[in-house]
């Protein structure tokens, strides 16, 4: 099998790639694979799409795609978060091909970060390559189950944050106009200044609501308590499978567990449309981290806790990781002061 590798910095149409997408297996990074995410990144945060395709002869055998961006001015970042895509029985060796035309293309780059799908075996190829694994965890819950299953699986404390929420005048819906995700960004950006992580731009909000929510690949639910929204979880949709992606709460009203009722309802809502798996994506079961108070809320939902693999390659992967970081900072810091 001899692979050849093109690669494509737009795709002027979706319909090649996302059938590849379609005939690909079920994997819980897919939607990261798609042009509406691609598109997203471009716009809100100025990476450019780069689309590679795997061909044995005629016949495309994989794609992959992923984001590059300048960075400092000179240096490139590279990432990609999912793949590889396609029908092909042969993952690995597409993975291969793909690693090393990214490495042979990317040689000013200042670190090439990878996270591929669940493929099994694929560690081997990454550390020959000379790739550094950063193992990381999640938390995959079966929601493809019957409500009284999943009922039981959850823990007592999560059941009880539930039924102490909907007794307190707690209620959940879907946010679908601008003016509710609006008031849910506003939150996000408090959110995120308080507990010390990076707010998403509202470029991407923005982004998220005029072309992710009508193809019905991002839901929003939101907490209200005397019509003021105390609370909210965004997540991704995307062929059977729901990411939760950002969570943003009041403070001031977290004693009425609106955050439990949200995510009760989203399960709900996942298994009534026909979702198997949420992901509740990346957690800190370590005691000693400073995250594992996020931990210990995700693990209530009765999930499977899973260990996943980063690949980084560069020199200074280290370094570079750590400017790229300080640099989007102090551009976000900017940024939302202009907000």
């Amino acid at each position: 099998m001899t692979i050849k590798i093109e690669m494509q910095s737009r795709r002027t149409d979706y319909s090649s790639w996302n059938d590849l997408l379609e005939r690909s297996r079920i994997d819980i990074y897919n939607i990261y694979q798609t042009c509406e995410w691609a598109e997203l990144q471009r716009d809100a945060y100025g990476y450019s799409p780069i689309y590679l395709i795997a061909r044995d002869g005629q016949d495309i055998c994989g794609s992959q795609l992923y984001l590059g961006k300048k960075e400092l001015g000179y240096f490139y970042s590279y990432k990609s978060l999912g793949g590889p895509l396609g029908l092909h029985a042969r993952p690995k060796l597409v993975e291969e091909s793909f690693i090393n035309h990214m490495r042979s293309n990317a040689r000013s780059a200042i670190y090439l970060r990878i996270r591929p799908g669940i493929f099994p075996g694929l560690n081997g190829r990454f550390i020959d390559q000379g790739f550094v694994r950063q193992p990381v965890n999640f938390i995959l819950v079966d929601i493809g189950r019957k409500k009284e299953l999943i009922w039981q699986g959850l823990k007592k404390n999560a059941r009880r944050g539930i039924e102490k929420a909907s007794k307190s005048g707690i209620s959940i819906i879907e946010a679908e106009s601008w003016i509710q995700w609006m008031d849910f960004y506003k939150i996000h950006i408090d959110h995120s200044k308080r507990k010390g992580f990076p707010a998403q731009n509202l470029a991407f909000f923005q982004g998220l609501y005029r072309q992710f929510l009508p193809k019905g690949m991002a839901r929003l639910f939101i907490a209200l308590f005397n019509d003021v929204l105390v609370a909210g979880a965004l997540f991704l949709c995307y062929k059977g499978v729901m990411s939760y992606h950002i969570g943003a709460s009041d403070d001031s009203y977290i004693r009425l567990a609106p955050n439990d009722l949200i995510f009760w309802q989203a399960i709900m809502w996942g298994n009534w449309n026909g979702f198997s798996i949420l992901d509740l994506d990346d957690t800190w079961p370590d005691q000693n981290s400073p995250h594992y108070g996020i931990h210990k809320f995700k693990e209530k939902w009765g999930g499977e806790l899973i260990e996943g693999s980063i690949y980084l390659h560069g020199g200074a992967y280290i370094l570079g990781r750590n400017l790229v970081k300080k640099s989007r900072q102090l551009r976000d810091k900017f940024s939302i002061r202009k907000q």
